[in-house]
């Protein structure tokens, strides 16, 4: 039952269609999050039914030899999957990681009054939580916060109060469950040799100089490691990093079963696992009803497992593991792929930017996403306005799934983190819970700061369409573009850079055009909106060759007879042709009308710039092809960065980012130096010349706006322009004069000329 060979991510597509189905189905979900809980696979499924079905299972504690049998192979598995042994380690069973770390909490030998337990600020609450009975034991419970730099040690009277020959623990996650972080798992080693290490330079190395230990060994420190977050998409390996006990939750692995976890003890550490006060079912080797009398198993694991195992969720777990081990047994192409989407999500997240430049998304975290080794697949977030408040949470998580985006909210059970992440204090979140807050209510924005954000994380199964689903939910629902646009007829007004002019005459908007392919026709409209590149979908997409060459009417005329089209309501672009008819395609990528198809990213070069897209498909491709006659593509700008040429006259010219324009984001002329140049072209030419026509020179000029009702040639004092219309103001920097190229001496049938370039050279 279990499906065929996974070449993984090669055929990622492959196994959704296969394997994750409903994902696609009538509702189509984006799920992000895997932290949370991640998916089941079909086969992984269809391969415990079938098992159910053609077994008997009975209760272990029968002596049932099937499930007796098949519980010792299941945690061998187990052990095998973090390369150690039995030999090495012994797998108890629990309800799950929380159940695992009570286990721990309530059976570890605390020295009254003298152990200590050390953990981070950024740690699971069931991890916080194990401070309660450890202070019952009138022991000492210790924060340290993470501050992976930091040179800090603990004070003489700290090192005084470190028991030799005593049980210890610190506690730390290997990956943060709130932020990603990773946390070095090289700290068990040094732990367990007593020296130093920084994380907040803790108290190890002065156990071993200031009580003078010989042996570092004998300093009696246990490490926990919470790996919970971090097994899911990433390789532990239990021999080169040997934790003394871990927590896992398996439906954080493979999404089946739930309500399982283990507690991993490594056998050195078992001693320190006596103190078991309740015994249940199975867990006595004798004990007497009538006298004070308890025998405990000599196995661990049958020692610390009260009552029946789960049986049949630990039958689960071997066809978790064996669709996991098919996907990647080395988990290495797991962590890489996650990894990668988790940074392209951030870097999209991070070019989100509000009209007035202002950030959409503010990202919680300890990287910036560049190295696996730190950084783990999960991005937390909040959503800014504007004007810089935060927006609520709940808002924003009840939006997503009105669009079928599953994400996760609040302080995901880690409140350490929380609080240091969001700035908050200690007295904050006391007077908000004080106040009735409660983890996992409706309240979400206090005193207008947020007291918890939005978490997405990923898993082996998710995909750039998950990553990129996200990003447009975000920029359509929260992005302000300030409803910033310009309308035929607008008004215009401009500062000037000398006395000359009179900025206090009121121009006219006269036309606007937009471009979207480079170097096709224009498309004239009466309206159009404006985004942080310019006159939205202006110039976003290219038509390049088979060597990744960015095509233009310089090197190919033919380019001036394809006519765009765009239907913002249909999401789509039509190319047309008198030759070749018309083809279409989406405006976004996400709206691919084939959705088989894979986008390929593409390189090539605009003005010297490197600039990347997507391959919109074989489609246009091959219609692209039949109109040249040679073999290109049509390329669509992603959303990578690209900044305008400084220059130092224009103040901040440089942070203006540009779709595939040569050099700045709007191009305007004037129709009096339209008319100024038309005279002076047209008077050249013998009488029976081709006259060159008022919108024949304006189209070949390639402009986005054509404004009216000043002097020729005026427009080079100008400094600033204003467009104004009922909704708006719109401030333009001028950032130059315009240097035409041969381009614009290429007429609408695709035939080359002289003019108007000449002329322009005799001005």
């Amino acid at each position: 039952i279990m499906a065929d060979k996974i070449e993984y991510p090669a055929n990622l597509d492959g196994m959704l269609k296969q394997e994750f189905s409903r994902l696609n189905g009538k509702n189509s979900s984006i799920y992000l999050d895997h932290t949370g809980s991640t998916l089941y696979a079909k086969s992984q499924i269809d391969a415990y039914t079938a098992d159910l079905q053609s077994h008997l299972y009975g209760n272990p504690h029968s002596g049932n030899p099937s499930s007796e049998h098949m519980a010792d192979i299941v945690r061998g598995t187990v052990l095998n999957h973090f390369n150690v042994t039995n030999d090495q380690y012994d797998c108890v069973f629990t309800s799950g990681a929380t159940g695992a770390l009570r286990v721990l909490a309530e059976n570890f030998e605390w020295t009254k009054g003298k152990s200590k337990f050390v953990y981070l600020e950024d740690n699971h609450t069931s991890v916080v939580g194990i401070r309660e009975p450890v202070e019952t034991q009138n022991c000492e419970a210790w924060l340290k916060e993470q501050k992976l730099n930091s040179t800090e040690n603990l004070s003489q009277k700290d090192k005084s109060k470190i028991y030799f020959r005593v049980g210890n623990i610190f506690a730390y996650p290997a990956q943060s469950n709130f932020s990603g972080t990773k946390y070095p798992l090289f700290w068990i080693s040094e732990v367990k040799k007593g020296e130093a290490f920084n994380l907040s330079k803790l108290m190890f190395v002065y156990i071993y100089i200031c009580l003078g230990i010989g042996n570092p060994n004998s300093c009696n420190w246990y490490v926990l490691l919470d790996a919970a977050a971090y097994v899911s998409c990433s390789k532990l390996d239990l021999t080169e990093h040997p934790a003394d006990f871990v927590c896992i939750s398996f439906y954080k692995m493979f999404g089946f079963p739930t309500g399982l976890g283990c507690l991993l003890v490594r056998k050195s550490a078992a001693e320190m696992l006596t103190n078991k006060r309740y015994f249940g079912g199975g867990s006595p080797a004798g004990y007497l009803a009538n006298c004070d009398f308890f025998k405990p198993r000599t196995v661990l694991h049958s020692r610390l497992e009260d009552g029946t195992i789960s049986f049949l969720d630990i039958m689960a777990l071997k066809h978790g593991f064996n669709f996991l081990n098919q996907v990647d047994k080395s988990m290495v192409r797991i962590q890489d792929h996650t990894f990668s989407l988790a940074q392209r999500l951030y870097r999209a997240m991070n070019m989100l930017k509000h009209h007035n430049g202002a950030e959409v998304v503010k990202i919680y975290s300890h990287t910036d996403y560049t190295d696996s080794q730190t950084q783990g697949a999960i991005i937390t977030f909040n959503v800014n306005r504007a004007d810089g408040s935060c927006i609520g949470f709940n808002h924003v998580l009840q939006l997503a799934a009105s669009k079928n985006i599953h994400l996760r909210s609040g302080c995901f059970c880690n409140v350490g983190a929380c609080v240091s992440m969001l700035n908050l204090t200690p007295e904050n979140m006391k007077t908000i819970f004080q106040s009735g807050h409660s983890c996992g209510d409706h309240i979400d924005i206090v005193d207008g700061k947020p007291v918890g954000a939005i978490r997405a994380s990923l898993g082996y199964m998710s995909s750039t369409r998950d990553v990129d689903s996200l990003v447009q939910f975000i920029k359509e629902s929260f992005l302000q573009e300030n409803n910033l646009s310009a309308e035929v007829n607008d008004e215009v007004y401009y500062d000037a850079r000398s006395s000359v002019s009179d900025s206090s005459k009121a121009l006219t908007l006269e036309k606007i055009f937009l471009y979207p392919v480079k170097s096709c026709r224009a498309i004239e409209v009466k309206q159009w909106t404006l985004c942080e590149t310019g006159l939205t979908h202006d110039r976003m997409w290219m038509i390049v060759n088979d060597y990744g060459v960015c095509l233009t009417q310089k090197r190919e005329n033919l380019l001036a007879l394809i006519q765009p089209s765009i239907d913002l309501e249909a999401g789509t672009l039509t190319l047309e042709s008198e030759s070749c008819g018309s083809v279409e395609v989406p405006l976004n990528a996400d709206d691919r009308i084939d959705g088989s198809v894979d986008i390929n990213v593409c390189e090539s070069k605009v003005c010297g710039d490197r600039v990347s897209g997507y391959d919109c498909g074989e489609k246009v491709s091959k219609w692209l092809s039949e109109f040249l006659g040679y073999k290109c593509y049509l390329i669509r700008k992603n959303n990578e960065t690209r900044f305008a040429k400084k220059r130092k006259e224009i103040e901040n010219c440089s942070n203006q980012t540009l779709a595939l324009t040569n050099g700045a984001q709007y191009l305007m002329l004037t129709s009096s130096s339209v008319k100024f140049l038309q005279e002076k072209i047209n008077s050249q030419l013998s009488e029976d010349g081709s006259k060159l026509g008022f919108d024949e020179i304006v189209d070949r000029f390639r402009c986005n706006f054509l404004v009216s009702g000043c002097k020729a040639f005026e427009e080079e004092s100008w400094s600033k322009i204003f467009i104004r219309n009922q909704a708006n103001v719109v401030k333009f920097m001028c950032s130059g004069l315009s240097n035409r190229c041969s381009m614009i001496c290429v007429d609408k049938t695709g035939q080359k000329g002289l003019e108007p370039l000449r002329t322009l050279g005799t001005l």
